[in-house]
């Protein structure tokens, strides 16, 4: 009656990784978690790549990562990191698994995450997320054993020290849980722990009820769930434990399962709809789509962009909109210039600024076409040419000024991208300037209505986590630069002091969508 959940976690390699390493000095009673605010506490076991990108979603965060830029800015003062645990503040615990050598092993794997006062639930996080995550529990307390010795360990002290826990356990279940015709599942993680827990804690159980307690494996049909979360601790990775802290929880079968683990894993991957069309033609794969169905991945990095309140709250600030509105709708923060999707093609992004952001007026431009149902969004203005080419500059001067410009192009080199676009701008903004008084259509404009807001899809040479941090530290020493070249373009003399007049809030960030060597800059000028 034991589940064993599908998703494995590898515990660290001791010379005895089970429970009989568990022998404690003095057996306390366990204490709730403390946890900054008012959120709830959460064990996750998620996709090792995503590690990091889960816990900057559910942590609290201050908005300290958003970086302001001024004219004495150089470098960037923050040095991001491709590691779960690079630069936040260590309020959570991460239970370590076998780390497998190679670029491709490293990879792979879960982490198991015990996460205090998270500012939401797992299940509000988006679909391309949720896939990541094969399970979550609650967990509400917390028992630090000191005094562990796993090399004396044995068999009568290993029951003294859990049976004291689960005698705590039980009178608190045994509160809401109907021993009589209730089925009870019990979650142990890592996975290493499981049947001896749970012999445990069912003869604890039994030695209080008339008959033995019914167990199940299936989430679905139990009325409640216990979940326990087990970290040992070591002076080095090669010694046995000589700490280990037990979380635990108990939900019932609505808060852990329908509420919670309903929406994980293979149920979330449902979520994340991706109708194709053909390079060629641009015409549906399948029959009947949706209009509004997305048409490739990438969709879901910018959706998740546009879904950050803190970039709204930012948007609406320099807009002069109210800062008190509880929520802050993305349709109205952003209808003051045209939308910009550079490497558009098939139009995923170029559907997030018609149909999230309804921007009105939409230019793409990429080689390549455009799905037929993006194509058909009132406001698409598609361009086939290069970013570069006389063709796309005289464009984007016609439709000028933008008040939101992204680009998701293939193009490997970062620096060379961001290069492209500012030079672009340059030759947009001398068109403008050539065009005004001639015979032509009047185009005395600008190229930017301020606040703008400008998202680019850094993809980074990937061979290991440590080519990335190299690559991501090259990136920040130039974006500074970078972003004040954007200003030069877009004013109108093309001065410093028009630089200073325009504030510039930016930040790197790991989309869920974004590939392990992709990183995405978000940045805003008012």
């Amino acid at each position: 009656g034991i589940h064993f959940l599908k998703a494995t976690t590898r515990g660290v390699r001791h010379p005895k990784n089970n429970m009989a390493t568990m022998v404690a000095s003095q057996i306390n009673e366990s204490m709730p978690i403390p946890a900054d605010g008012n959120g709830e506490n959460y064990g996750v076991l998620c996709h090792r790549q995503y590690a990091d990108r889960i816990l900057e979603a559910l942590l609290p965060s201050d908005g300290t990562n958003w970086l302001k830029l001024t004219s004495s800015t150089k470098t960037h003062p923050v040095k991001p990191s491709s590691q779960p645990n690079g630069t936040m503040d260590k309020k959570y615990t991460v239970i370590p698994t076998r780390e497998e050598k190679g670029p491709r092993k490293s990879r792979t794997g879960y982490s198991l995450l015990v996460i205090p006062g998270a500012v939401m639930s797992p299940v509000n996080l988006p679909p391309m997320a949720r896939k990541q995550i094969s399970w979550a529990g609650r967990v509400s307390h917390q028992l630090v054993l000191n005094g562990v010795d796993g090399g004396t360990a044995n068999n009568s002290s290993v029951q003294s020290t859990v049976k004291s826990l689960s005698r705590e356990i039980w009178m608190k279940l045994k509160q809401s849980f109907d021993a009589e015709n209730g089925f009870l599942r019990i979650d142990v993680q890592p996975k290493s722990f499981n049947t001896e827990v749970c012999d445990i804690f069912t003869d604890v159980a039994n030695e209080t009820t008339r008959n033995p307690i019914k167990m199940a494996c299936s989430a679905s049909k139990v009325s409640h769930v216990v979940n326990i979360i087990i970290q040992s601790t070591s002076s080095s990775g090669t010694e046995p434990p000589t700490a280990q802290t037990i979380f635990w929880g108990i939900s019932n079968n609505g808060e852990h399962f329908e509420r919670m683990n309903k929406r994980l894993n293979d149920y979330a991957t449902n979520e994340v709809v991706m109708e194709g069309t053909c390079p060629k033609t641009g015409v549906d794969e399948e029959e009947n789509v949706p209009w509004d169905a997305p048409v490739s991945r990438a969709y879901y990095k910018l959706a998740q962009v546009f879904e950050d309140d803190q970039l709204l709250q930012l948007i609406a600030s320099s807009c002069n909109k109210s800062e008190s509105s509880d929520v802050l709708s993305p349709k109205s923060i952003l209808l003051h210039g045209s939308g910009l999707d550079l490497g558009a093609s098939p139009g995923g992004w170029t559907q997030v600024l018609r149909n999230t952001l309804c921007v009105p007026n939409v230019v793409t431009i990429d080689p390549g076409i455009l799905a037929n149902r993006v194509m058909s969004l009132k406001g698409i203005h598609h361009v086939r040419a290069e970013l570069s080419s006389e063709e796309s500059i005289k464009a984007l001067a016609r439709h000028a000024p933008y008040s939101v410009i992204v680009c998701d192009a293939s193009l490997s080199n970062a620096n060379e991208l961001l290069v492209k676009i500012a030079e672009t701008f340059d030759g947009v903004s001398s068109l403008l300037k050539k065009s005004v008084g001639s015979n032509e259509e009047t185009l005395d404009r600008k190229n930017f209505a301020w606040p703008l807001c400008l998202v680019v899809t850094l993809k980074l040479p990937y061979k290991t986590h440590g080519s990335i941090d190299r690559n991501l530290e090259k990136v920040n020493g130039y974006i500074p630069e970078y972003l004040r070249r954007i200003v030069l373009s877009g004013s109108p003399s093309g001065g410093d002091t028009d630089v200073a007049d325009v504030d510039i809030s930016y930040k790197i960030c790991h989309l869920f969508a974004n590939s392990a060597a992709e990183r995405t800059l978000i940045a805003i000028f008012h």
